[in-house]
């Protein structure tokens, strides 16, 4: 099922990154979720790396686990780069546990 997305993120040395993409669902067996996602985005860089420019783009895998009610629990995989918009394209990847809970 595709479906909008929406995230946001801070990083403990005061970076930020907030965007808005789409996510696609693929289940695998009864309570096991693959979801593939692509979101642009802005990044404020606080004290965090320098990533060449304001415009990221993040991709991500996701593999989730069902729980009641809607929620959802489990690890994903991003990489954000600025696809050359920027001098430099340094880009940066990150292993998140994730726990999400639908608003329907």
């Amino acid at each position: 099922m595709l479906r909008p997305l929406v995230a946001a993120m801070v990083t403990s040395d005061g970076s930020s990154f907030a965007c808005g993409g789409i996510a696609y669902d693929l289940p695998l067996g009864r309570h096991f979720i693959l979801t593939p996602s692509f979101a642009p985005g802005l990044y404020a860089r606080g004290g965090g790396p320098d990533l060449g420019h304001v415009v990221e783009f993040r991709s991500q895998i996701a593999v989730d686990f069902r729980l009641p009610r809607g929620a959802r629990i489990g690890l994903s995989f991003s990489h954000m780069s600025n696809a050359h918009l920027g001098a430099t394209n340094p880009g940066v990847e990150a292993l998140v546990l994730n726990y999400s809970k639908s608003l329907h």
